[in-house]
């Protein structure tokens, strides 16, 4: 595959060739539906990030999400979601 998510994603999980050292897993999201529903979800399917950039809104933050076959960045979201996180050192 040439997408930016097969270079990206982990050669250990078989989520991709990890070409770039980055190694996503497909750790899935948690999402809070209220009224105690919560749960984890696709987990093995795809990774979100929370980026460091606030949405307009307390409610909302901007994240990244990687699948097999997809790389997406720089959208606001619900804060309701828990995302995996990177850290990264400044030089």
């Amino acid at each position: 595959s040439n997408s930016v998510a097969y270079y990206m994603g982990s050669k250990v999980a078989g989520f991709g060739s990890n070409n770039y050292g980055l190694s996503i897993l497909p750790a899935g999201y948690w999402i809070d539906y209220g009224n105690e529903h919560n749960k984890f979800d696709e987990i093995k399917v795809q990774s979100q990030f929370w980026m460091p950039q606030q949405a307009d809104t307390d409610l909302k933050a901007y994240m990244t999400s990687v699948s097999r076959k997809n790389f997406s960045r720089n959208f606001p979201v619900s804060k309701k979601y828990g995302n995996s996180i990177r850290c990264v050192k400044n030089y």
